[in-house]
């Protein structure tokens, strides 16, 4: 289990930390938190555990309009805002030294046309863009310009930026342009999320989660795991992963993909990015016993 993590949000739960963390994890990661004193809280938790620091960019809540910066939003200016928020940011995170720091991408997200995206959650309208509206020819430009950003930054800053995937769209999915760019620029990693992925997989027919795995796994530093329940929309969001989950009945296939993985690279650190509180300390401990036998051979 020394490649687990848990996450904290909003504030540092005690009670979470105490019933969900080991002393043989790898580490915490940390998001969003609502004050300077929550996020002193948690790296002086951090320091006495002697662990690894994760953050789910932002660490600071409500720093801008939405969640997650638009860095690669068509308009300049809302681009080069975007760019400067991270900088200010990154300033406040030297004395924390984050191990890696997690953006999502991309951002805007960019949809198919094709597909019901109405049981995605978005923050904002802002958010995405359809692929009618951003071409391929964008989609790689900015996607560049974004890579040989980061790669630069987390040089001068000391951190290995993490891309979790987001709303995946044509451009990802049936071109190998992403592939490569992560061979040009290797500083720059993925975060595959096991939620997202099998819902990609329900409200997008074309898409095939073991194709993903297949192509970018090796390119995988950190899995977010948790899963969902579909028939015909979602039941039990970020659910903890069991091995009494039935594909059949509606459960994502979480041991396929973290074999999926494992076979590409078995050197990813895993966060449990589940609702802990829905089932009992020993159903929590048969979830950690469970997924370090798949993943770990434990």
């Amino acid at each position: 289990m020394n490649n687990f993590l848990i996450g904290q949000f909003n504030e540092f739960n005690d009670a979470k930390h105490d019933r969900d963390y080991k002393n043989s994890f790898w580490g915490m990661e940390g998001s969003s938190f609502n004050s300077h004193d929550e996020i002193k809280k948690w790296h002086e938790i951090v320091k006495k555990e002697n662990c690894n620091i994760g953050i789910h960019y932002p660490l600071r809540a409500n720093i801008g309009k939405i969640r997650d910066p638009l860095f690669m939003s068509k308009n300049d200016e809302v681009r080069k805002q975007a760019f400067d928020t991270i900088l200010e940011e990154l300033e406040l995170y030297k004395a924390l030294k984050p191990h890696y720091i997690l953006f999502h991408y991309p951002k805007p997200i960019i949809l198919s046309n094709d597909v019901d995206w109405s049981t995605w959650r978005f923050g904002d309208r802002t958010e995405y863009v359809f692929e009618n509206e951003y071409s391929e020819s964008e989609f790689r430009k900015y996607s560049e310009e974004l890579f040989i950003w980061l790669t630069d930054v987390s040089e001068k800053y000391g951190f290995t930026p993490v891309l979790e995937l987001d709303g995946l769209n044509k451009y990802i999915i049936n071109s190998t342009f992403l592939d490569e760019l992560l061979e040009k620029y290797p500083k720059v990693r993925l975060c595959l999320d096991t939620g997202r992925l099998h819902l990609m997989e329900k409200v997008n027919p074309n898409f095939s989660s073991s194709d993903l795995i297949r192509r970018l796994g090796k390119y995988t530093d950190l899995i977010h795991l948790w899963n969902l329940k579909y028939n015909n929309g979602i039941e039990n969001h970020h659910y903890p992963v069991s091995s009494d989950h039935s594909i059949e009945e509606g459960w994502g296939d979480i041991e396929s993909m973290l074999k999926a993985i494992k076979a590409q690279n078995d050197s990813a650190v895993i966060l449990f990015e589940h609702q802990s509180q829905v089932i009992s300390e020993q159903e929590l401990e048969e979830c950690y016993e469970w997924v370090d036998s798949i993943y770990n051979g434990a």
